[in-house]
């Protein structure tokens, strides 16, 4: 998992730090988003009760996460946290720099032999 003890990513790294400045249903636009725009989506943000959700997409300052926060108001102060996709050639090696702890397959054909010719 991204983040834990295996993956040894450190989030401090790679988190941001800014206000909320509007809220509707589980849209949550922020002051500032420093990053590329995929750069969050699969990642967390944290209100300041600690409650957490993913990332599920971004849009400028608009980001959607996988549900309303309880009670997260416009004012509050949020962290965002970048996401992975999981894969060793994609956001573990090339994002975090981390495919030496890459904790999958890295070599797993993308050619399936149970629905595609051998050949």
């Amino acid at each position: 998992v991204l983040y834990d003890l295996r993956c040894g990513v450190d989030p401090a790294l790679h988190q941001h730090v800014t206000t909320v400045t509007q809220i509707t249903g589980n849209i949550v636009t922020l002051a500032t988003y420093p990053w590329a725009s995929t750069d969050a989506i699969a990642g967390q943000m944290i209100s300041p009760a600690g409650e957490q959700r993913m990332i599920i997409s971004t849009l400028a300052t608009d980001i959607t996460v996988t549900y309303p926060f309880a009670n997260l108001k416009v004012g509050d102060t949020v962290t965002i946290r970048k996401g992975c996709d999981h894969a060793f050639d994609g956001d573990c090696k090339n994002k975090f720099n981390n495919g030496a702890r890459f904790g999958g397959f890295p070599i797993v054909p993308a050619r399936n032999p149970f629905t595609s010719t051998l050949t």
